[in-house]
């Protein structure tokens, strides 16, 4: 009965006003288009969580509280915040210049990626070795490379650090303009992953 009254009601409102249907769908439309804009509840979480750790990071750093975990969390915002950084390097000459070294290489040792992104290479985890065309993968597989011609430890300071940082720089330069939203999940993980091997490679140079 109400679907039949809601057929009358549409066909005389259509014969009334021949525009009633098209200005109906337009309005459909718009709604549609605003809800498609507007963040979902699990964005809306997310970005809370997100401003939250900020909040309290900052807390944090102002009134020198885990110092050496707050710059291992996010190295690559470490290096790049001159108040931090600085703590930093004042609480590790208190402490001991192992300390902080220490976690770095437990850290670089922890972060992986592809198939070379790690201390020990391993061609059996993918099909097809390294996994990415010029991507981190294919940047560490020349950084391998480079130790081996050189004979040294992965880990040990060298001109392959130069070499591998400057390639880390040009790999987030190239996608600096692309918004993170437009970005893949596998691009958005290595663009993460290098600007940490980035950032725990700059922390580690400090005390060479």
């Amino acid at each position: 009965m109400d679907n039949l009254l809601y057929m009358i009601f549409y066909l005389f409102a259509f014969i009334v006003d021949p525009n009633f249907r098209e200005r109906e769908e337009k309005k459909t439309s718009d709604r549609e288009k605003i809800l498609r804009q507007k963040p979902s509840m699990v964005e809306i979480e997310n970005q809370n969580y997100h401003k939250m750790k900020k909040d309290r990071k900052l807390y944090e750093i102002e009134n020198n509280i885990n110092i050496f975990e707050n710059c291992l969390d996010d190295p690559h915002y470490c290096i790049n915040n001159s108040q931090l950084l600085s703590k930093v390097k004042d609480m590790d000459r208190k402490n001991s210049s192992k300390t902080l070294a220490t976690n770095i290489k437990t850290e670089f040792n922890s972060t992986y990626y592809g198939c070379f992104c790690r201390e020990k290479i391993d061609m059996t985890i993918y099909k097809n070795c390294p996994i990415d065309h010029q991507g981190l993968d294919s940047i560490w597989s020349e950084h391998h490379s480079c130790i081996l011609n050189l004979k040294i430890s992965w880990d040990e300071f060298s001109k392959c650090d130069i070499e591998f940082e400057n390639r880390l720089i040009n790999l987030e330069n190239q996608n600096s303009l692309i918004k993170e939203n437009a970005l893949s999940k596998e691009k958005n993980e290595m663009l993460n992953k290098s600007k940490r091997i980035r950032g725990l490679l700059s922390l580690r140079n400090i005390y060479h």
